[in-house]
């Protein structure tokens, strides 16, 4: 009989309680950040985790697939709160489930809203108003597709398990990084915070070219491929994050756009030669009547409040008096 290795069941189970307590309900971005640590203190931890998330993923694709009355929720609610044996038991037993099984999970958020996801993983995402991702993770690799919005990605560090974005045609790739992703009609963009990614958009102008960012560059891809890199203020870039919208030279569209995402409350332009006009400061995300109030002091409009919209005009030229 072979001996058992205490030191691997110690972490196998430190793993499964980490698992646990980043899925309780009532856990906070210190738990995150002690998650990390632990994860990067030893390679094992690594590998131990990787192996009870899985476990645990496909747990839930097969709890899924159970008719309604073969359920047990409240076992497995039990099983994951915090302690971490019973979590542990759960993933040990479900050993022999295979492991090609695909997990997919869907989050969102409405306008005026934002959310902070945290994945099995460990991994923390936090998505803005009006966005839309799909997460597939399977044995060998993390996937999130943004459909549309944008979001902030925290990313766990698992080189055995690559962490992917995918969003119009744009494909980033992260190993243990933080990066904002964005997209809209007009484009995407990905603004890299930390560490490092490898972008590739084979619709672009780039072709199969892959292109590695550094902290503070951001590539943006625009709808008829052409590609942007530049480096923006990144206390600017990720104001959103705070609930704040900083704006600095902006054409006053795409200001509007960045309020209207975030708002049920719109704003609307209204006449020509009104869209190009620039503006700056910074802004409560979450006022647009304090915004478009302080148009009027800055620029040639005139601003019409109501309860269901605002509207913006140009404001017309007063002719001068003869005499």
């Amino acid at each position: 009989m072979r001996p058992v290795d205490e030191g691997r069941l110690v972490i196998h189970a430190e793993a499964s309680a980490w698992l646990a307590r980043l899925k309780a309900e009532n856990r906070s971005d210190a738990d995150v950040k002690a998650f990390k640590a632990w994860l990067s203190a030893d390679p094992r931890h690594e590998a131990a985790f990787d192996n009870v998330t899985s476990n645990w993923e496909i747990a839930a694709t097969a709890a899924a697939s159970l008719p309604r009355t073969d359920r047990r929720p409240s076992v497995l609610r039990r099983a994951l709160v915090p302690g971490g044996f019973a979590a542990f038991a759960l993933a040990a037993g479900l050993a022999v489930v295979p492991r090609d099984e695909t997990v997919r999970a869907t989050y969102m958020t409405n306008v005026g809203e934002s959310r902070r996801v945290v994945l099995a993983d460990g991994s923390s995402l936090l998505l803005d108003g009006r966005t839309r991702i799909e997460v597939v993770f399977d044995g060998a690799r993390r996937e999130v597709r943004l459909q549309h919005g944008r979001a902030n990605f925290d990313v766990a560090r698992m080189p055995s398990r690559p962490f992917v974005v995918m969003s119009g045609g744009q494909q980033v790739t992260a190993l243990g990084t933080a990066f904002d992703i964005a997209a809209n009609a007009a484009g995407t963009s990905v603004l890299l915070l930390r560490g490092s990614v490898e972008v590739r958009n084979p619709r672009s102008r780039l072709g199969a070219k892959a292109v590695i960012l550094r902290p503070g560059q951001r590539l943006r891809f625009a709808a008829n491929g052409d590609v942007i890199e530049d480096a923006p203020d990144l206390a600017a870039a990720s104001a959103w994050q705070e609930g704040r919208i900083y704006l600095s030279d902006t054409r006053l569209e795409d200001a509007i756009a960045e309020f209207n995402a975030l708002n049920p409350r719109q704003i609307l332009l209204v006449g020509a030669g009104v869209k190009n006009l620039r503006i700056s400061g910074i802004y409560g995300a979450a006022d647009p009547a304090a915004f478009a109030s302080s148009l009027s002091n800055v620029l040639p409009v005139d601003v019409s409040i109501a309860a269901d919209k605002i509207v913006i005009v140009r404001r017309r030229e007063t002719p001068a008096s003869s005499g």
